[in-house]
Order: structure tokens, then C-alpha cells, then sequence
């Protein structure tokens, strides 16, 4: 099973590859590990009962749900592509909140979390062996994009899985964890991609800050291999600010979000309560008579922001039922382990999720199950909501925080020595 979870991040990963030779025959092959876990899942529950997990309430919200986004075909722009599209988050939502939830249960978090950083470091070295061999791993600009279709899909990946190994360095204090861990900061760094350094930093100073004297070096060493990487880049002849990574020309326009953002709430207003099918958002600027000679600097035919991308596909209904239950989950989880002083992967997960609401603001992703950034965070999600029933089965019979309360009465403390009784007018004194 672990080896599955491993084959199914990377073919995800490889998919987004800038190689056709690579990513056209993986176009459909990346759906099949998928597959091979409700296979399993069912394989389980058909053998014996106790391998699948009992229902829980957070269950009913998500298929509700998807019920709401299998319903938004009766009127989607494109019945097909909804229908499609909800059945990619139906199988991922039972290969991973049931099978791989399954198989934490048995094997423990920490074999999940290994799998999914070991896909992610896996396409990061080759990116970096390869590099010499293969043209393309760097944009025109210097940029580093690896095997992956753009710089902006490497900074996602390499910031969701950042808490990850930073909790891996930190527990294990390993010199391969270290020098991974740094492998994804300069990766990092050298992708450009400015939403993927400020969500990465964020999740990254969540995990330090919950770890609190420990190791608080690589804090330090993080922001040095960031400033070489701009200090140093042979392929940058410019100064250390002005450069094709920070691109500050671009930073008041978002490289052309701020172009799309009014334009998309514009779209949302013509049907704000419903949407205009899940699945959909590629198709919404060019039904409405925009192209990209409609645009100064955006690119691509998405909005570039998970909740105004959902909005529009499900209107406020949709979008509030899919990401309010999100922010409450995180709210009350940080909440609840704010008193912590032990370093677990709880944590991690946490700066994970915290890294994916960021990201959010900048990316469409987070409901698109085809790209190689949602299984990584949906599993983490996953993992996180198990943490709970993690704690309760190390309680105590009675819970934590609550005096005990007994029935019995309180026992005296009788003295060691011999009393010895006397008679006296008064009655009987010891002494």
C-alpha cells in the first residue's frame, strides 16, 4: 500500500510533466492507482468488516456535497465535464479517506507522510540530475520548472510538502533529511513562484514556531540558500531584486490576476447562488468572449484563485459548504493543540493545510483532482482529521482536564506508632 500511495502522487506529478513523450500517456494512466485503492477498499470490506473504518459525521457533509456537485450537471454549461469531474472527486475521496485512512490505521501516519515526500523528492532529484542531460528544465528566464509543466507547479508542490519534510528533519535529524529539506528550499527558490515562497515560509514558521527550541538553525540556514540562490544564479545577469524570480514589475498585478479577478466576479454575479456547474471554470472566460489577446499579462483559461474558481462553478452555496468546513477544521485544530509542547506531525499537518488555504488565493487546484497538488493535501487533510481519534485512543478512561470525582470515603493516615490510651476525668486522651 505504500508503494501504491508513492505510485500514485509521482504519476500524478509526471502528468503535469512539460514532455508529451512523458505526460500524454499518463493523461489517463495517472487515474489508475486511484482505481487500484477502491479496488482494494472494496477487496477489504468484502473479506472482513473490520479493515474499513465506521462512518463519521464528516462523511455526510462530503457526500452531501458531492451530491450538490453531481446535481449541478442538470444545469452545468458542460453536463459532461461536471459529471466527470465529480466522479475524479468521488474516487478520491474513497481511495483517500477510506482506504488510505485504513491503512494509517494499521501502519501509522508516518508511512503515508514518507510516501508522499518520497514521490515529491524523487521528481526533485531527477529534475536536478537531469538538468545537464535535458533541455527545458529551466524557462527562457532561468526559472526552474524540473519535469513539471511550469515553475508555478513546482513552488505548489514543493511548498504543500515543505512542513512535511521540515517535520522530517526536525524528529529525525538525519544529515539526508537536511540536505533533502534544503534540496526543496532551493528548488523552492529557483521555481519564482511567489505564492509558493510566502505559503511555504507560513507553514514552514507554523512547524519552527510549534517545535520551539528546536534546531532554530534552519530558520537561518533556510533564508541563506534563498539568498544564494538569487546571489549566485549563473543564469541571472541582473541584480539580486531585479530579476526574472522576483519580477517586481509584476507583483502589483499578480502577474495578471488582477486582471481576471474582476472579470470572474463579474461572471459570478450572473449566477451567484448556483453556479454554473462544478467543473467548469476552463470553460468561462471563453463562453463569455474573452481570449488572451483579452489580457495584458494573464494567462490560461482558469481564474487563479480556488474560491473564486468554485464560486463561480457552484456559486456561494458550493463554495461556502466546501471551504467554510475547512476553516473551522483549522481553526479548532490549532485551537486544541495550542498548549502542546512536544513536536509530533500534528504540526506538520497543520502547516500543511494552513500552506494549501494560502495557495488558494493564487491557484485553481484545490477541487481539481487531476493535478499533483490536491492528493498530497487532501491525504494531509486526511491524516490531520485522524489525529483526534488518535488522542482518544492513548486517553485514559476519564477524560483529560476533569477532576475525578470517587464515592469512596477518604482513607485516614494513621499513625506508625503504638497509641497508647489513658483515662482521665475528661474521657480517653492518646498520647
Amino acid at each position: 500500500m505504500k508503494l501504491l500511495i508513492f505510485i500514485a502522487a509521482a504519476l500524478l506529478i509526471l502528468a503535469d510533466s512539460h514532455y508529451d513523450v512523458i505526460n500524454e500517456p499518463l493523461s489517463t494512466g495517472r487515474w489508475l492507482p486511484l482505481f487500484l485503492f477502491v479496488l482494494i477498499g472494496i477487496g477489504g470490506a468484502a473479506r472482513q468488516r473490520s479493515h474499513i473504518r465506521n462512518p463519521r459525521l464528516f462523511d455526510v457533509g462530503i457526500i452531501a456535497w458531492l451530491t450538490f456537485a453531481f446535481a449541478t450537471a442538470s444545469y452545468s454549461v458542460s453536463p459532461f465535464l461536471t459529471l466527470q469531474r465529480t466522479s475524479t472527486l468521488l474516487l478520491m475521496y474513497v481511495a483517500v479517506f477510506w482506504v488510505i485512512w485504513s491503512y494509517a490505521e494499521k501502519r501509522g501516519d508516518q508511512n503515508v507522510v514518507d510516501a508522499l515526500l518520497s514521490a515529491g523528492l524523487t521528481f526533485l532529484v531527477a529534475s536536478w540530475v537531469l538538468m545537464p542531460i535535458f533541455e527545458g528544465m529551466r524557462q527562457p528566464d532561468g526559472r526552474f520548472r524540473g519535469l513539471m509543466e511550469n515553475p508555478n507547479s513546482v513552488g505548489l508542490l514543493t511548498a504543500l510538502l515543505l512542513p512535511l519534510a521540515l517535520f522530517r528533519s526536525l524528529s529525525r535529524r538525519g544529515l539526508l533529511d537536511h540536505l533533502l529539506l534544503a534540496l526543496m528550499l532551493l528548488s523552492l527558490a529557483l521555481s519564482g513562484n511567489r505564492s509558493g515562497m510566502i505559503a511555504g515560509f507560513v507553514g514552514a514558521m507554523f512547524v519552527l514556531w510549534r517545535a520551539r527550541s528546536r534546531m532554530r538553525w534552519v530558520v537561518g540556514a533556510a533564508i541563506i540558500v534563498i539568498a544564494m540562490s538569487f546571489y549566485t544564479d549563473p543564469f541571472l545577469p541582473e541584480s539580486w531584486y531585479d530579476n526574472s524570480y522576483v519580477r517586481p514589475e509584476s507583483i502589483a498585478t499578480g502577474s495578471g490576476r488582477v486582471e481576471v479577478w474582476p472579470i470572474a466576479m463579474e461572471i459570478v454575479e450572473e449566477r451567484p447562488l448556483m453556479g454554473f456547474g462544478f467543473g467548469t471554470e476552463e470553460l468561462l472566460l471563453e463562453s463569455h468572449g474573452f481570449d488572451a489577446s483579452s489580457f495584458l499579462e494573464h494567462r490560461g483559461a482558469y481564474f487563479h484563485n480556488s474560491y473564486l474558481g468554485l464560486v463561480a462553478q457552484t456559486g456561494y452555496i458550493g463554495a461556502t459548504a466546501f471551504f467554510l468546513p475547512l476553516f473551522v477544521f483549522g481553526v479548532w485544530q490549532f485551537w486544541k493543540s495550542r498548549q502542546e509542547t512536544q513536536l509530533t506531525l500534528t504540526p506538520a499537518l497543520q502547516g500543511t493545510l494552513l500552506c494549501g488555504l494560502i495557495l488558494c488565493t493564487a491557484e485553481s487546484w484545490v477541487y481539481s483532482m487531476g493535478n499533483p497538488f490536491a492528493f498530497p493535501f487532501w491525504v494531509s487533510v486526511m491524516l490531520l482529521m485522524r489525529r483526534p481519534h488518535l488522542e482518544r485512543k492513548r486517553l485514559p478512561s476519564r477524560p483529560l482536564g476533569f477532576p475525578s470525582f470517587s464515592l469512596r470515603r477518604p482513607m485516614i493516615n494513621v499513625p506508625t506508632s503504638p497509641l497508647r490510651l489513658s483515662r482521665s476525668k475528661d474521657g480517653v486522651q492518646t498520647s
